[in-house]
């Protein structure tokens, strides 16, 4: 299989809760139950303890 250039360049960017949310709609997807820093997030930013999701 051939590489393309097209990956050979990333850059991480920060997005603030309310970019994914509000701004860019991003979509979620179901995150990991046993994600020890799920219930901070939680508190932080007012999710449902019972439906953890990820960006």
């Amino acid at each position: 299989m051939a590489r393309t250039a097209r990956w050979s360049h990333t850059e991480r960017v920060l997005l603030t809760c309310n970019q994914v949310v509000h701004d860019y709609e991003l979509p979620a997807t179901e995150g990991k139950r046993g994600d020890p820093r799920w219930p901070v997030f939680v508190r932080r930013h007012g999710f449902d303890i019972e439906h953890p999701v990820q960006w």
